[in-house]
């Protein structure tokens, strides 16, 4: 959940993840591809997408 490194998962992290679906600013380092898989599928996709703007909107949490 935490794309940016920063300790939080917030809306810069959602906006990455998008931005990453989108092709238009691709995540490449492997630890921020392994915090944009918040659902821990092997892939970063629009789930992941929901999941981090679920916990951003407290309807559920990701833990670091």
């Amino acid at each position: 959940g935490d794309v940016n490194g920063d300790g939080k998962i917030s809306a810069l992290d959602y906006v990455n993840i998008k931005n990453h679906i989108m092709k238009t600013n691709v995540i490449t380092l492997d630890v921020y591809l392994q915090a944009a898989d918040a659902n821990d599928d092997g892939k970063v996709s629009a789930l992941d997408y929901v999941k981090v703007k679920n916990h951003i909107m407290g309807a559920s949490k990701i833990t670091l």
